[in-house]
């Protein structure tokens, strides 16, 4: 029983000798898929990794990778910050747009109200000048032509004369015209 336990042990170190000598001759490459198949477990293949690293370049790189997740959460905050930033020059750029469009509806309503009060002066000037015309007028001829003008036409005329000169000009028109004249420049 013994010299079958050993014939059994003799051959078992045999075959480990010429798997070894295949090995090392380049005959047979059976330790690469072997190793390949063992790194590749979950389990084992950190260790494997630290044992072809080194134990130094192990710690070098995970003092990198921890710096690195520092780095990223760092510029995670920076991102964060950058968007708030973001929304909030929208939110003003927005405001600036509203604010710029109401003050061109004002100046737009101000170049407007520019434009009735130059023809208002312009009207005015033409009435101050229409005016003088018929205080020149003797009163008989300035009523003649004042007849065919409508009755506020003729009160706002006669609001600007010198009075006496307006009460010439009222007496010369007919009494019925002149009494509507009259009450149109009473206030």
């Amino acid at each position: 029983m013994w010299k079958t336990g050993f014939a059994i042990g003799l051959l078992a170190v045999s075959v480990a000798v010429a798997l070894w000598v295949a090995q090392v001759t380049g005959l047979w490459n059976w330790a690469g898929p072997l190793l390949a198949r063992i790194e590749a477990l979950p389990a084992v293949a950190p260790h494997v990794e630290q044992y072809r690293l080194g134990a130094e370049q192990s710690q070098l790189l995970q003092e990198r990778e921890e710096a690195l997740a520092v780095r990223e959460m760092a510029l995670e905050v920076e991102a964060e910050a950058l968007r708030r930033q973001r929304q909030e020059l929208l939110a003003e750029q927005a405001a600036l747009e509203e604010e710029r469009e109401r003050l061109a509806a004002w100046e737009a309503q101000l170049l407007e109200r520019e434009e009735k009060l130059r023809r208002l002066e312009d009207q005015e000037e033409a009435r101050a000048q229409l005016r003088d015309v018929y205080e020149a007028m003797r009163p008989q001829e300035a009523a003649r032509i004042l007849a065919d003008m409508h009755d506020d036409e003729v009160a706002a005329l006669l609001a600007d004369m010198d009075p006496r000169q307006a009460g010439q000009i009222l007496a010369a028109l007919p009494p019925e015209r002149a009494a509507r004249v009259s009450r149109a420049l009473a206030p």
